[in-house]
């Protein structure tokens, strides 16, 4: 009699215990992580002469999923040399991983210049963001860099 109510116990132990796993694997599982806020930046910017272009403001734009009120930008000016060369801005955090996902970082340059026509990279996630590159600019009307220029 007493091995029937250990049996019973340990079924009910066991079946606790895998609702609880369950319970567990549904609400996500909270992990250290270190993230690269703004990625490293080698790039050159040049007119259609092949010429640099000193002091082009370049906007680089970070969106953030899953975080409202995510969009943040940095500014950088090239130099004589029309190059920007920038060290990439990471931090330790934190992540939860559940169903929709964990964070997700995208960034996006916007280049302007007076006389110049502005220029906008795609939104891109880290794995494909090109961190080098060299940009080339028309002559033209330009438009100033908007905030949060994701399109919908």
């Amino acid at each position: 009699m007493f091995e029937i109510k250990q049996e019973v116990s340990m079924k009910k132990y066991i079946i606790r215990l895998n609702f609880l796993v369950l319970l567990l694997s549904f609400s996500g599982c909270i992990y250290p992580v270190y993230r690269t806020l703004y990625p490293q930046l080698n790039i050159e910017i040049k007119d259609v002469n092949n010429r640099p272009i000193k002091e082009a403001t370049v906007h680089l734009g970070r969106i953030t999923y899953f975080e409202p009120e995510s969009f943040k930008e940095k500014l950088f000016t090239t130099n004589s040399e029309g190059k920007i060369e920038a060290d990439s801005s990471r931090e330790w955090g934190t992540d939860i991983l559940i169903i929709h996902g964990a964070t997700v970082y995208q960034w996006s340059l916007c280049i302007e210049k007076k006389g110049f026509q502005t220029f906008t990279t795609p939104w891109a996630e880290k794995n494909r963001f090109n961190t080098s590159e060299s940009f080339t600019l028309k002559k033209g009307k330009s438009t100033l860099c908007r905030k949060n220029n994701k399109e919908k």
